[in-house]
């Protein structure tokens, strides 16, 4: 996700979302989602090459993802369940050229609709 600022816009592929920004107010951001990461983790647990394949394949997305970005980034965040596999930090990292950083929340889904809902 990336913050755009006050104002609505379109880059496809990504598609445009509200969040909170760092002021509490509401701010238009850009989103893309990898469907069903869960899904497709989940069953390769315990089985540490193709887990680290399949993780390889999610950052060859959220690479692809970021070069569609308007602003290009100076670092990764990530959060949630599948960011808990070592590997898909450095994975990561190597395919997107961007340090990448663990957020100090696990969900920051969360945290976004629960700043939303104090505005």
């Amino acid at each position: 996700m990336q913050i755009v600022g006050e104002g609505f816009q379109t880059h496809p592929p990504l598609f445009t979302t509200l969040t909170a920004g760092g002021n509490g107010e509401a701010h238009f951001a850009l989103e893309a989602k990898i469907e069903a990461c869960a899904e497709c983790v989940t069953p390769l647990i315990g089985h540490q090459p193709e887990l680290n394949a399949l993780l390889d394949g999610f950052a060859a997305q959220v690479a692809h993802f970021i070069g569609e970005l308007p602003i290009h980034p100076k670092e990764l965040v990530i959060d949630g369940g599948v960011t808990q596999a070592p590997h898909l930090k450095v994975a990561l990292t190597r395919a997107t050229g961007l340090p990448t950083r663990e957020h100090a929340l696990f969900d920051g889904t969360a945290l976004g609709i629960a700043k939303l809902l104090h505005l």
